[in-house]
């Protein structure tokens, strides 16, 4: 049986109006740290889930660019002080910026030749570092590094024109420290990159529509694409081989999430509904099974953010012009 998604709380700054600006994937939520981090305009907001006291990232003057993609982390233990404290990766056109709570831990500029900054993507799935993944106007994918045991803490690996000179509009890093794939990134005009952990894509696939979100899911057994038209599409991370295309929503696909834990994803679209799937376990039939276990629909809204909770038995939904998010039990 279908479950249902069953309001816990709603969680709103006390102060200030700071809705959610962002059409894409825009909120993240570290619950070991009880923040929700979302871009409002030109601030990052960090918002304490049981205060609901707002503090905004000091990112400097009024000459501040909107913002144009924002992602947390909990940052790996051990790795700053105090060890429970998130990362946060900003990405404006002119540069993506690496932050902690309170002071800047580096950052990437983004000049004409390379394209102007679009989407990141962070994991610590990789040792006691913090991994970087950044796409650009003009398709470059730009992977990078923060280790603070180095002398240049954020250091660029490399710069890779993959996307030839199309946006890339979404990107992502595998979770999970055993999988063979280290990145997925897609772009405006279906273009779905697999890149391997020497930073090389190594799989290049075509799709008909511009790829709105990625997830690595299964121990990296899949990548997950949602994309324009509604429909998300899951491919073999190994071969690239579609195993599964499923049309999930009527309207474009704003949100793609994901719990390691639960091994579950959530997606929510224009049409008003957020729904929640089991992602498959390796098989070696054509079909690979997923199945529908939670879905809701929000009437008159659009939602545009989601992020589940650390086992996955919850997920805060937020909404586009909205600084009001729910937070949700799948019962």
């Amino acid at each position: 049986m279908t479950r249902t998604f069953t309001r816990v709380k709603e969680h709103k700054p006390t102060n200030g109006h700071l809705p959610l600006s962002l059409l894409y994937n825009n909120l993240s939520f570290i619950e070991d740290c009880e923040l929700l981090v979302y871009a409002s305009r030109k601030d990052g907001v960090l918002m304490n889930t049981e205060t609901h006291v707002v503090r905004l990232l000091p990112t400097g003057s009024n000459e501040r660019e909107f913002i144009k993609h924002i992602t947390a982390i909990r940052a790996p233990p051990g790795m700053l002080h105090p060890e429970n404290t998130i990362v946060v990766l900003l990405t404006t056109a002119s540069s993506t910026e690496l932050w902690t709570v309170e002071s800047p831990l580096g950052f990437i500029p983004h000049d004409g030749s390379n394209g102007s900054g679009c989407c990141g993507a962070l994991s610590a799935a990789f040792g006691d570092s913090v991994h970087v993944v950044v796409g650009t106007s003009k398709g470059v994918v730009v992977f990078a590094t923060f280790d603070h045991h180095s002398n240049t803490p954020l250091s660029v690996h490399s710069a890779v024109k993959g996307h030839e000179e199309h946006a890339v509009t979404a990107v992502q890093l595998s979770p999970f420290s055993n999988s063979d794939i280290y990145a997925a990134t897609g772009d405006a005009v279906g273009c779905l990159l697999l890149w391997n952990r020497e930073r090389q894509p190594f799989v290049s696939l075509k799709t008909s529509e511009c790829i709105t979100a990625l997830q690595i899911v299964s121990d990296g057994d899949f990548v997950v694409a949602a994309n324009g038209a509604g429909k998300l599409q899951m491919f073999d991370s190994r071969s690239g081989e579609m195993r599964l295309e499923i049309c999930a929503h009527s309207r474009w696909i704003n949100v793609l999430a994901f719990n390691p834990v639960a091994n579950v994803l959530l997606s929510a679209a224009e049409d008003g509904y957020c729904t929640v799937w089991s992602a498959p376990v390796k098989s070696t039939s054509g079909a690979t099974p997923i199945t529908v276990l939670a879905t809701h629909h929000i009437p008159h809204a659009l939602p545009t953010g989601a992020g589940f909770n650390k086992d996955g038995s919850q997920v805060v939904i937020g909404l586009y012009d909205s600084d009001t998010m729910t937070q949700y039990t799948l019962t």
